[in-house]
């Protein structure tokens, strides 16, 4: 857990007293926060957090859909993820149901708003963000696809190990996943609204705006294997997790 990834495919675990050098840190490009069996939340996969926030600024937002566009008003039945529970800390304890998986997300808004992809800059500015970081962070080979945003169970699974992730992040040079907004991929069952994680409570939100932050994408290492924890090889599927969820300890429904 919290393994940091390198770009030539191998991980280190995090440590306390881990030093790192500027090229491992040049290199690294995520930390890995859910390793899972069959039977944990997420299923059998192993999912990590991007070290980029919105184009390296600490403040900056984007909108996941503007008002006045289809992403705004359409309900996506297809990404709806619904939380057990809401309120204050309960990011840490919630189970979910429906869509857990964000990979496809992004897929599925396009199946549903056939003019998403020719316009994403303008009409999904959070995906498109989301759908260009390889690219922006100049990634290549295996890690220049995948990325996505991801759904409100895999960011409250982040939230569970935030310190440590943090930790991790700090130590590869990365930026800290702050006590503020995230979006998630995921929409809530009973309107138009999206989840998300939001404040320093950590718990699960929604929201009617549909903006605010993009602080940190997410990755699922795809069918590559890499060297972690002491060269034991895992699988990965590379993929960016981003949401339509806010990260924190507060779940708000």
């Amino acid at each position: 857990m919290c393994d940091i990834v390198f770009s030539d495919g191998s991980a280190t675990p995090y440590a306390s007293d881990l030093t790192l050098t500027d090229d491992q840190k040049s290199a690294a490009i995520a930390v890995i926060f859910y390793a899972g069996a069959n039977t944990d939340v997420l299923g059998a996969k192993t999912i990590g957090v991007g070290l980029k926030n919105t184009q390296g600024e600490t403040t900056k937002t984007l909108v996941w859909a503007p008002s006045g566009t289809t992403g705004y008003t359409t309900k996506f039945d297809e990404i709806i993820c619904t939380p057990s529970d809401s309120g204050s800390g309960k990011a840490a304890t919630a189970t979910f149901t429906g869509d857990l998986d964000g990979s496809d997300n992004w897929a599925k808004v396009c199946a549903a708003d056939t003019t998403a992809q020719a316009n994403a800059a303008t009409n999904y500015p959070a995906f498109n963000w989301v759908n260009n970081y390889a690219t922006t962070n100049f990634l290549t080979g295996d890690y220049a696809s995948g990325w996505y945003l991801p759904t409100v169970a895999e960011l409250s699974m982040l939230y569970r190990v935030k310190a440590t992730v943090n930790a991790a992040l700090e130590k590869a040079g990365g930026t800290k996943i702050a006590d503020t907004a995230y979006w998630s991929s995921s929409q809530y069952s009973s309107s138009h609204t999206v989840l998300g994680m939001c404040g320093s409570t950590a718990a699960p939100s929604t929201t009617s705006a549909r903006t605010t932050t993009v602080r940190f994408v997410e990755f699922e290492l795809l069918r590559r294997s890499f060297a972690v924890c002491e060269n034991r090889p895992l699988f990965f599927t590379f993929s960016l997790l981003f949401s339509h969820s806010f990260l924190t300890d507060n779940l708000h429904i």
